[in-house]
Order: C-alpha cells, then structure tokens, then sequence
C-alpha cells in the first residue's frame, strides 16, 4: 500500500541517516528495495510485511540491542523472492552483502545480518548464534503474521498461495503442511 511505502521509505532514510551513510547511495539502495519488493507476483512478501516488522522493532526496540542490525535484516530479508527457487536467502544475503560494502560496513556486523537474513531460511538459530537475542527477535518479527487473528492468518494464507500459484493444490497443501509444521519443532 501507499501507506507502507511512505513508512517503510522513512524508517530507511532515518536508518541512514543514523548510520551516516551517503545520500546517494541511500537513494539508489532505496530505489532497489522498493523495486524488488513491488515486483510482480508478490502478494506476502512486500512492502506491507516490512512495514509490520519495521513497526514491532519499534515498539520493542528497548529490548534490541543492535536496533540498525534488526532493521538492515528487515529490509534485506526478502530482498530477493522468487517462489520458485530454493536459494532466496542466499541470494539476498548476496544483495546485502554487495550494499554492505559499498557502505563500508564493519565486517562482524557485515557477517551478523547475512546470519540473520540466512536464519529465515529454516527459521532454526544456528548453535552459534544460540544466545543471540536480536536474532531471536527478528526471526519472530518475520513470523508475527502467525499470532495474528484469524482473518489475518487466513488472508496471509490467501498471499501465500498466490505465490505458488503455479504448485497444484493437493502439492502445495503437503508442501505448506511441512513448513508450517517444522515451525513448531
């Protein structure tokens, strides 16, 4: 919607801002994450999910220790989607990565969101990040929709689908059962 472009647009620029980085390349890595998320045949993953996660690390963000972190993940996270390859994280994390250093990013905090946006993949914390409470964080910033009502529950399903459009109903069911299921283990 118009409303979380504009939010979403001013959450990025006041991100920069704090984090000193140059007006333009705020601008054209803006350009891109509004491109990517607006692309056709995304109806979840859009500018609408970002503005959510955006949203709860706000009202969270005293329980964040690494608050830019959270919401550089938040951006790149979904930066790359197709529903139809099994490598969007890794790819995203590529994208992020390419923006990381062209903004000179400290290399630990560099490897930290890659780790997160790769986190999402299976939603499971790698040992190594086991105490790693903005991950936790983040990753349940990136499931909210799942402790919402049910009317939004069942219209992010009705998203979900529409993304995998092209499984047949009786694959897809099967598939969606899986992921949903290995949330809970």
């Amino acid at each position: 919607t118009m409303a979380s472009e504009m939010y979403c647009e001013k959450q990025w620029f006041e991100l920069m801002k704090g984090m000193d980085i140059d007006e333009s390349i705020s601008v054209q890595a803006w350009n891109e994450i509004f491109r990517r998320y607006t692309e056709n045949g995304r109806f979840y993953h859009t500018l609408d999910h970002l503005e959510e996660m955006l949203k709860h690390s706000e009202l969270i963000h005293c329980k964040i220790s690494n608050l830019h972190l959270v919401k550089l993940a938040v951006f790149f996270h979904d930066i790359v989607y197709d529903p139809k390859s099994k490598e969007n994280e890794e790819n995203s994390g590529k994208v992020y990565s390419e923006f990381s250093s062209k903004i000179n990013q400290n290399l630990n905090e560099m490897k930290l969101v890659e780790e997160y946006i790769l986190a999402t993949k299976s939603h499971k914390i790698n040992s190594n990040l086991s105490t790693d409470k903005d991950l936790e964080i983040f990753l349940d910033l990136d499931l909210l929709v799942l402790s919402r009502e049910r009317t939004d529950y069942l219209n992010y399903s009705r998203q979900i689908r529409m993304e995998y459009s092209f499984v047949p109903e009786e694959m897809y069911c099967a598939k969606r059962s899986e992921v949903l299921m290995s949330l809970v283990e």
